[in-house]
């Protein structure tokens, strides 16, 4: 009932009749006929959660109602735990991120090394191994990026110090 009165606060029907008479169409259903059901379907037996998620990442349904408050603009956040910036590391180590997203579930969150995918990862803990006993001395790039369902991503990144032993050979001077 209060889903209802919020599509009628937001003046679907009387919006989407003027397009609709802009387009010349006077006969058959009316466009509300189709929408209204599709907006107040978690209203009327629907999976609710589930359908309204369907619904918000419709951009084409979104974009005919011309309602922003549709779409995921929550931005996600992103932060690689470990390696640190300027890290020393040698051997495997295991690269750990922590991602959330208020408007949507973190949908995937990649591992990247000098821009290169390495790893992508769908679900918790967002960790992959990664061996740099063959690499070659000096500054990586490691970036995590992460998505959510609505296709909004985010990325962090760090520099490290790979395979270094003596202090002159690389200067991490980077800071994020």
């Amino acid at each position: 009932m209060l889903l209802g009165e919020f599509v009628g606060g937001l003046g679907l029907e009387r919006w989407l009749r003027q397009e609709v008479l802009k387009l010349g169409i006077e006969y058959g259903y009316q466009a509300t006929a189709y929408v209204t059901p599709l907006v107040l379907m978690p209203n009327s037996g629907g999976r609710s959660l589930e359908d309204m998620r369907i619904l918000k990442n419709d951009i084409a349904l979104s974009s005919l109602l011309q309602q922003d408050a549709l779409l995921d603009k929550t931005p996600l956040l992103v932060v690689l735990t470990w390696p640190l910036e300027c890290a020393k590391i040698s051997g495997t180590q295991t690269l750990n991120a922590v991602a959330s997203d208020e408007g949507e579930a973190v949908e995937k969150v990649e591992f990247l090394v000098n821009g290169k995918l390495l790893q992508r990862k769908a679900k918790p803990p967002y960790q992959i191994s990664w061996n740099v006993k063959d690499k070659k001395p000096g500054e990586y790039t490691i970036t995590a990026r992460a998505y959510d369902r609505a296709g909004n991503q985010v990325e962090y990144s760090t520099v490290v110090l790979v395979n270094t032993r003596k202090a002159s050979e690389v200067v991490c001077a980077t800071a994020n």
